[in-house]
């Protein structure tokens, strides 16, 4: 993974999960910390929770063409979005998120799962990383190349 720390560090004001996951990852390395990037996938319909930049929210994709702008929906909705993947930060088996939550390395990387997927019904349950069908789960080094761009 390349990282264009330039246009990261001036920002645009929108953040996502791997963009986040890889600078911390990238800080981490640095400081002699050796962390890695954790993608769930699926992930599915999150609780309510604190997502950065919206605030408390049951529903990740609001505010995108698609969805609604209601940041927290009722639990049955169809106009409630789900993430298909999430990447966050795993430390000595401790998890650490800067965009849901956020997870501070307080909580083991299953209980952090536990705390943040909405799996109360049988379809949210379904579309989870719980599921039998979950596959995607996997843990990188993060940003192996730094871009700088003048």
């Amino acid at each position: 993974m390349t990282m264009d720390l330039t246009q990261y560090i001036r920002g645009n004001g929108v953040v996502n999960c791997v963009d986040q996951a890889a600078g911390l990852v990238s800080l981490s390395t640095l400081l002699g910390i050796g962390s890695c990037m954790w993608k769930t996938m699926p992930f599915g319909y999150i609780n309510t929770v604190s997502l950065v930049g919206v605030g408390r929210c049951n529903n990740p994709l609001c505010g995108n063409s698609s969805w609604p702008e209601t940041p927290i929906c009722s639990e049955d909705s169809f106009s409630r979005s789900s993430l298909m993947m999430h990447m966050y930060v795993v430390y000595d088996k401790l998890a650490w998120d800067s965009c849901i939550g956020p997870a501070l390395g307080d909580k083991s990387r299953l209980r952090y799962l536990r705390s943040i997927i909405d799996a109360s019904t049988d379809d949210e349950y379904q579309s989870s990383f719980f599921s039998a069908r979950s596959s995607g789960n996997a843990c990188s080094d993060g940003v192996v190349r730094l871009r700088s761009i003048k």
